[in-house]
């Protein structure tokens, strides 16, 4: 069943709090710019402070960045790591950080990357590092996510080039002793003659089969469509069932992120249509297959515009504690817009179990805000880390709202 954005949401869109109105710089205002970069993920430490990484790419070269924070968003150290890129990171239960991400040898124009697996102290001083790539140094690897097993070993998704030039999936087990690290076993995915990609999050379900979602790029001699691919895996397995969508649609069909609620999982991405893009929700059971009549479809082409209708994408997902759904994307302005702010703002959408929406907030300011990641903080808080661009140039942001979508 597809449901819009209608004319029922305009209220919250006029009264929706942006952050050119959030006093920045403030004490008691949690939206907080860091370095240069994109920020790419997020996780609540143990101290109910935050752990945020993000990557900047600059003359020098591309290099990770972690950044910690107390539980106000102010930094207590910010550690810069040359030649990586920083895509998933989270809190080791024994103490100190992992993250993954690329590590980049060569310069801009011919630089080759393979998965960095790292580990740090509590300070954000490197510990121990696995590299995962090709030895002749012609293939491109990049880590995109990771879970923990029952063990509290590694399990990480990336993506690599194959010897015909397709992208395809790379799962690997690391083993984890402390800080230190050491690989286990690696399978590949994918379908032959197709580039894919991989969603943001990979999860265990409660049989032990790994769930994560993702797209396939199919391409003929004028175009290139894309359908969204979910894969339901025994560890260290070659095989993998779940479900698709979109294989055989006119329409394109892009999966960016997938979250555990209840006995199921929910699953984002975007819709497109002819160039114009939805919001798109639907959810898969245990197995990775689809839930009948879970689909949604979340717009504004009901309410009236000045001039066209605007384009959205679905960034990422997570559970709430009362059993709904905090969703992350972001709005694409029309020209002469009512309700945006910018080029590009986030928008945040509380949903309930089945993805219907109970409310929305559009947050940005004068330039672009996308990407990134939401969770739940552990006082209901809804906490965001993306990227906000002032005059061309990329930050990462992190901001904290009520359990409501009100920046504090």
């Amino acid at each position: 069943m597809r449901r819009k954005l209608g004319i029922w949401g305009i209220c919250a869109l006029l009264f929706s709090c942006n952050l050119e109105n959030a006093e920045i710089g403030h004490p008691e205002t949690f939206v907080k710019y860091f370095d240069f970069g994109q920020g790419n993920h997020v996780a609540q430490t143990s101290d109910e402070g935050f752990i945020c990484v993000g990557t900047y790419v600059g003359p020098q070269g591309s290099e990770a960045q972690l950044i910690k924070t107390d539980d106000a968003g102010n930094v207590e150290w910010l550690m810069h790591y040359p030649q990586k890129a920083g895509n998933h990171v989270a809190e080791l239960a024994g103490g100190g950080y992992i993250f993954v991400g690329d590590n980049i040898n060569g310069n801009a124009s011919d630089a080759i990357s393979s998965m960095a697996i790292m580990t740090t102290n509590n300070n954000g001083d490197p510990q121990d590092s696995v590299f995962i790539g090709d030895v002749n140094q012609v293939s491109n690897y990049h880590a995109q996510t990771f879970t923990f097993d029952t063990n509290g070993n590694l399990l990480v998704l990336g993506i690599y080039e194959d010897p015909n030039g397709f992208d395809r999936l790379i799962l690997t087990k690391i083993d984890i002793s402390g800080t230190s690290l050491a690989q286990d076993w690696t399978k590949t995915y994918g379908i032959d003659q197709n580039n894919t990609d991989a969603g943001k999050s990979i999860h265990l379900n409660s049989t032990g089969e790994l769930i994560w979602s993702g797209s396939v790029f199919t391409s003929n001699e004028t175009s290139t469509n894309s359908y969204l691919k979910v894969y339901a895996v025994i560890p260290a397995s070659e095989a993998s069932n779940g479900a698709t969508q979109g294989e055989n649609a006119t329409e394109n069909f892009f999966a960016t992120d997938i979250a555990p609620i209840g006995n199921a999982f929910a699953i984002i991405g975007t819709k497109e249509t002819g160039g114009v893009s939805t919001i798109y929700f639907l959810k898969v059971d245990h197995f990775g297959n689809i839930v009948s009549s879970s689909e949604q479809e979340i717009n504004d082409e009901d309410i009236e515009q000045t001039d066209g209708s605007a384009n959205f994408e679905g960034s990422s997902v997570c559970s709430t504690f009362d059993s709904g759904l905090i969703l992350l994307g972001t709005r694409t302005t029309p020209v002469n817009d009512l309700y945006g702010n910018g080029d590009r703002d986030f928008i945040l959408i509380k949903t309930n179990n089945s993805g219907v929406p109970n409310w929305w907030k559009i947050l940005g300011g004068s330039g672009d805000e996308y990407g990134g990641t939401v969770i739940e903080a552990t006082d209901n808080s809804i906490v965001i880390f993306g990227t906000s661009e002032f005059q061309g140039t990329p930050r990462m942001v992190l901001m904290k709202t009520t359990p409501q979508g009100v920046i504090y």
